[in-house]
């Protein structure tokens, strides 16, 4: 969660609210967005982790596999949306079409959504226990978790 709310507010100022960023203000933040969107992905195998114990599984588990389809894609197709905005504001082309075509507003929000519904059901499903990868939650907990996640981490089709 700390490296989403870190990784998406920086992303969120480039587009929309900041069409007229002059060339060292624009290459600023957008150091800045790479910097936290690298220490993400460094952390991304963590979190799976993290995710495990608290499922108290040994093994991947379907909301490992959930994560990495429902938040850490729709992150990667923004960062890839991103830098192709960036690489033509730089060339002084208009950016504004290319976060439509790759619907940026959307993925933005899917994203603050989703990374929120993952870490409200994860605190949901943390009890303490003193027995490592002791089972915590039992098939029907862990399947309704998953359908909250998962309707909260669903995109709209395209119009």
């Amino acid at each position: 969660a700390h490296h989403v709310t870190l990784h998406l507010p920086l992303a969120g100022k480039m587009p929309d609210r900041d069409q007229n960023l002059a060339g060292p203000v624009l290459r600023q933040r957008k150091r800045a967005y790479d910097d936290t969107f690298v220490d993400w992905n460094r952390s991304i195998r963590q979190n799976l982790f993290a995710i495990r114990e608290v499922l108290g599984h040994l093994d991947i588990s379907s909301f490992e596999l959930d994560f990495q389809e429902l938040l850490v894609r729709p992150l990667s197709l923004m960062d890839a949306c991103l830098t192709r905005a960036y690489d033509l504001k730089l060339a002084g082309q208009d950016a504004k079409p290319e976060l439509d075509a790759c619907r940026w507003s959307e993925l933005y929000q899917l994203s603050l959504d989703c990374g929120a519904s993952y870490t409200n059901e994860l605190y949901k499903m943390t009890r303490v226990s003193f027995i490592p990868f002791a089972p915590r939650l039992t098939v029907v907990e862990l399947s309704e978790a998953r359908q909250r996640v998962n309707r909260d981490c669903t995109m709209s089709p395209k119009p």
